[in-house]
């Protein structure tokens, strides 16, 4: 779970990242977004390829919410909360 701002709209978007094994997505991190005109969480598509470490909360920087993936190779993850890609 992650919280940020769209440095665009000025507006706070939670964000939850989920790895999707559960789903039978193996090795891709799904990401969804509370829309706060709907109440309601949506999808966010494509799924990121690579898996997000678990232990680490996501860091704000500048509009965009970065994290840690897991596997044979640790890459950064990057979130723009106004894009949202």
């Amino acid at each position: 779970m992650g919280l940020g701002k769209d440095k665009i709209r000025g507006t706070y978007k939670p964000i939850w990242l989920c790895n999707s094994s559960e789903f039978g997505l193996d090795n891709a991190t799904t990401c969804e977004v509370f829309d706060f005109s709907t109440n309601a969480w949506r999808y966010v598509l494509p799924a990121s390829p690579c898996r997000i470490l678990d232990e680490q909360k996501p860091v704000y920087l500048d509009g965009s919410l970065y994290g840690l993936t897991e596997g044979e190779e640790t890459k950064v993850l990057s979130f723009d909360l106004h894009t949202e890609t």
